[in-house]
């Protein structure tokens, strides 16, 4: 949760984002533990800082420091300032507040989950439990009383943070426009992230053509903004959180940096987008209604079908098998009755579901709750392509899954598995917190291993490969696949490491740029442009690039 207040994934960030907007602090200060032989950091913090952080936030980090440097000085504390902990990535506990007008700052004492009640230090001193309250303690009070002694000046800034962003955008793009065309799941899904977040959108006031940015070409395109088109404005009391959210890309001071460095939410969400450098008088509110289309029309069909696009698909299915209701996808794109539907779109056929007497109530009532728009058809005879009877629409199993866990696991990963099933898709699955060779496979039908380090014997990975080849689906994530890499029935193979360049300037190079040279094979947050396979079934519902 410590990555989560902008995106408020977890419940508990949702419930703590409540508080914070209602409270909306001047100063936020966010206490830490990290590695137990660390000295304390406070602010002020390192680069690199956002751009759009103002010049009064990052002096009055300084004063901040300072106050606190004289009390660790006093008593002869170690500390550290203005290294590792930079306010770039926005959904931390110093960033977000940084971009809701506050000074938003990181404490960090040493201790972590090791240190317990006491820990013996490299300099053979003791750090207790007392120690790391006390410290956090000095430097809370600090803070407490740098506040109070610049109320007057912090408040007038908190308000003069709001009044400029709600006149002037910061940036290049006064305005951030999300075609209406859009899959409507994905973009409500974006507009419950704003709504979260205070951040206001609406449609255009009348039509207009601007000059943008293409996010999905990267390209600079003449935009002409329809009457139904998404519109989030720059100029808004939460302007510079918006457009920190919806950048497309944003300058980094310094490479070294503590986190990810792109996040633009209409690549996030896979949105055709564009950011205008013109700005758009919009007025409040998006109607999603508009939208909806007739259901139902028929009373008895032959089938229902579902075109394949957004999350909330996989939940509508998941909720159709936990029902026992037999569902098929179709492999191939057809036509039928003047409608076309791509590959990845789900049939529920009545013919699959004879014996059921309520299968009509069923199926309707669960779309209702998911807020799907059904189609029902009369026939499966299509206007051309694969007809409904085609073996290209496939019947899907009804996944048994099994997840392995225990200490072996990677509980982040494992964390991961669980919510996406549990939470995400509200679908079963039984978790194992023991070996392989005690789990009966036959009950199963998916395996899934989380990131961490296993160590399956040879009669283990045997059992596991028997599973498989009897349909059995396997999905191992991360490091979990080192285990079935460059073993026989597994069709997987360690890609050998590119040879090191060994250039004399590289060799000679000095000694403190060792941080930075280890860091350009790191990459641990990036958007980039690809081409899908749209056969494949990971990825039905979706563009060819993406």
């Amino acid at each position: 949760m410590n990555r989560d207040w902008a995106w408020q994934t977890q419940i508990e960030s949702e419930q703590r984002m409540v508080l914070y907007h209602d409270w909306m602090p001047h100063i936020h200060a966010d206490l830490h533990e990290q590695y137990f032989q660390n000295p304390y950091y406070f602010a002020p913090a390192a680069e690199p800082m956002h751009p759009y952080i103002n010049q009064w936030q990052r002096d009055f980090q300084i004063e901040i420091g300072k106050n606190h440097a004289k009390y660790f000085d006093q008593n002869s504390w170690l500390y550290f300032t203005r290294e590792v902990f930079d306010l770039f990535y926005p959904s931390y506990g110093d960033t977000y507040p940084t971009f809701n007008g506050s000074i938003g700052m990181t404490y960090e004492q040493a201790g972590h989950s090791m240190a317990g009640r006491a820990i013996l230090l490299p300099n053979m001193d003791t750090l207790t439990l007392a120690d790391r309250i006390e410290h956090h303690k000095t430097t809370s009070l600090s803070t407490v009383e740098i506040a109070s002694k610049n109320m007057v000046r912090i408040v007038h800034n908190f308000e003069t943070y709001f009044n400029t962003a709600q006149n002037t955008a910061k940036g290049d793009y006064k305005a951030y426009v999300i075609k209406y065309t859009n899959n409507k799941d994905r973009m409500k899904a974006l507009c419950q992230l704003l709504d979260k977040n205070k951040i206001s959108y609406g449609v255009a006031s009348s039509p207009m053509a601007v000059n943008a940015f293409d996010y999905n070409n990267l390209t600079d395109v003449k935009l002409k903004i329809e009457s139904q088109d998404l519109v989030i404005s720059a100029a808004q009391p939460m302007g510079v959180l918006t457009q920190v959210l919806f950048d497309p890309n944003t300058v980094l001071s310094d490479s070294l940096t503590y986190d990810i460095t792109a996040w633009a939410l209409p690549s996030a969400y896979g949105l055709e987008a564009y950011a205008s450098t013109d700005p758009i008088k919009i007025k409040n509110g998006y109607d999603f209604s508009i939208f909806k289309k007739k259901e139902f029309q028929i009373q008895h069909p032959y089938a229902y079908l579902c075109k394949w696009g957004a999350m909330a698909d996989a939940q509508f299915l998941a909720a159709l098998q936990k029902q026992n209701i037999k569902v098929r996808v179709a492999s191939a794109l057809f036509t039928l009755e003047g409608a076309s539907y791509p590959a990845g779109t789900i049939v529920i056929t009545r013919a699959d579901n004879r014996k059921r007497t309520d299968f009509d109530k069923k199926v309707q009532s669960l779309a209702k709750a998911h807020q799907r728009a059904l189609i029902s058809v009369t026939s499966g005879f299509s206007d051309s392509g694969i007809d409904l009877g085609s073996e290209k629409i496939k019947l899907l199993n009804h996944p048994k899954v099994a997840v392995l866990s225990g200490e072996k696991t990677n509980p982040s990963s494992f964390g991961f598995v669980w919510y996406y099933f549990e939470h995400d898709l509200n679908y079963p699955v039984d978790i194992f917190r023991k070996e392989v060779s005690h789990i009966d496979l036959n009950d199963y039908n998916v395996l899934v291993i989380p990131e961490g380090r296993f160590y399956f014997s040879f009669n283990e990975r045997e059992k596991i490969k028997s599973w498989v080849r009897k349909g059995g689906t396997l999905i191992a994530l991360g490091s979990a696949n080192r285990e079935f890499a460059d073993q026989e029935g597994f069709a997987l193979q360690k890609k050998k490491a590119d040879e090191k360049n060994s250039k004399k300037e590289e060799q000679l190079s000095p000694y403190d740029t060792h941080q930075r040279t280890t860091l350009e094979d790191a990459n641990p947050g990036a958007i980039f442009k690809v081409r899908m396979d749209t056969t494949h079934p990971l990825a039905y519902g979706m563009a060819k690039e993406y």
